[in-house]
Parts: C-alpha cells; sequence; structure tokens
C-alpha cells in the first residue's frame, strides 16, 4: 500500500522520495531560476496574496532637447553594486506612502514632500548621466503597475498597464525642479 506524503512515498518498509519532489527540485536548482523566483515573488508562499502587498513602482526619467524631442529614457540609475540596487529598490518601495497620500487626498504631508524630493533627485541623478550635448531638459515620472483582473488574463488579455502617479520637470541648465 502506498500512502503519498508531502516530503515521501512510503512503499512498506521502504522509503523513497516522492517523484515529483525529485521532479520540481531539479527544475529549482537549474541557473538562474533561483533570482528568478525571488524577483517573480514565486517563492513568496501565500502571503503574496495578502491584501497589503505593496505595488510595484517604476521611476523612469525621459531626457529631452530643446524642442521637446526625446532622445533618451531611463529607467533606473547606473548603480554599481548589488548592495546599491538592493537599496534603492527598497527606497523605491517607498513610494507606497504616496500611494495611500493621494487615496486620502492628502499630497501635502512632510512625508510625502519627502518622497517627491526623493523622486527629483533620483531623476535628476539619471538626467545628469545623460552624455548627449543635445540634453536640454526631462522630466521624471513614478508609475505604478497594474495588472489584469484574473477573468481578463483567463482570456488571453495579460498585459500590465503602467499608471502615472506623479511627475515633474527636471531642468538641465539650472538645476532647478518644476512640478507638473
Amino acid at each position: 500500500k502506498d500512502y503519498l506524503s508531502e516530503t515521501e512515498t512510503v512503499k512498506g518498509s521502504k522509503i523513497e522520495k516522492d517523484l515529483i519532489q525529485k521532479s520540481i527540485y531539479k527544475v529549482l536548482e537549474l541557473p538562474g531560476i533561483t533570482p528568478y523566483t525571488v524577483i517573480s515573488g514565486v517563492d513568496a508562499g501565500y502571503g503574496f496574496f495578502a491584501p497589503n502587498v505593496a505595488s510595484s513602482y517604476i521611476v523612469e526619467c525621459v531626457m529631452k532637447d530643446k524642442n521637446g524631442k526625446v532622445i533618451d529614457r531611463k529607467y533606473s540609475p547606473a548603480l554599481q553594486t548589488n548592495e546599491g540596487t538592493l537599496r534603492y529598490e527598497t527606497l523605491i518601495s517607498g513610494f507606497q506612502e504616496r500611494m495611500k497620500a493621494i487615496k486620502k487626498k492628502n499630497t501635502t504631508t512632510l512625508y510625502t514632500r519627502f518622497l517627491d524630493i526623493v523622486l527629483k533627485s533620483i531623476g535628476h541623478n539619471m538626467l545628469n548621466t545623460c552624455k548627449s550635448p543635445e540634453l536640454h531638459e526631462g522630466q521624471v515620472n513614478l508609475y505604478l503597475y497594474s495588472y489584469p483582473m484574473l477573468d481578463k488574463y483567463i482570456v488571453g488579455n495579460r498585459e500590465a498597464k503602467l499608471i502615472k502617479i506623479v511627475g515633474f520637470d527636471l531642468k538641465k541648465e539650472s538645476n532647478k525642479l518644476a512640478m507638473n
């Protein structure tokens, strides 16, 4: 008689690993799978479905010439180390508070103004790394991912959309930042 548990199949007195579990572990050992599961949240367990899970934010810096034509777009500052990237991701997750402030219609708190300054600073950093001689101005935007609802996903609509939360104009020559 066979008994299937989470970790093993018991056949009489002989204990052997479950074939399904062995197969799953082999797949998880493939190169690149572990980073993917960490980044995508696959290994987050059931907590992933919790209502207070933070949303994913994207910071975009658009570089323009003096005629307003887009020269370049950047989505991350040029970070040199893994630690810097981790700190940047932690910083970006703090924009969840900006979203809460928008929902409460209270965007003038000290903390939301601080987040606006942080966003402008990130944008300025990316703007200053642009090497194009035509660079005249830029814009930094904070976006939130909007994933399709499950019923739309099932019928094939699987494309995530970006919702603009806030944006600021950046001026290269004067170092002044103007709010949109």
